[in-house]
């Protein structure tokens, strides 16, 4: 599913505020970050608080979860594909710079 910006942007910071409960830091990246005028999926970048209690909370979070380990986690969210990145504080610079 292809948006525009402007809505990608919205969805994302919808998500973003949703794992705020649960996470350190949540940061977007990837096409939305890069300014594309149409975006394919949202990609963030997310430190958890606690990985269990993230992997029992993101079921409130998104629509559908596709894919779940302990590092990455790709999920539906208003039918469009949300790629999560999870990292640890020490590992954050490395991780926005790597998803960009």
């Amino acid at each position: 599913m292809k948006v525009s910006i402007g809505e990608a942007v919205i969805l994302a910071a919808e998500i973003s505020l949703l794992l705020e409960r649960i996470c350190h830091k949540v940061e977007i990246v990837g096409t939305i970050r890069q300014g594309r005028a149409t975006v394919e999926e949202i990609e963030l970048v997310a430190v958890p608080k606690d990985l269990k209690e993230f992997g029992k909370e993101i079921d409130k979070v998104f629509t559908q979860v596709l894919e779940h380990d302990q590092h990455e986690l790709v999920a539906r969210y208003e039918g469009m594909k949300v790629i999560v990145t999870k990292t640890e504080s020490m590992a954050w610079n490395f991780a926005i710079k790597e998803a960009v």
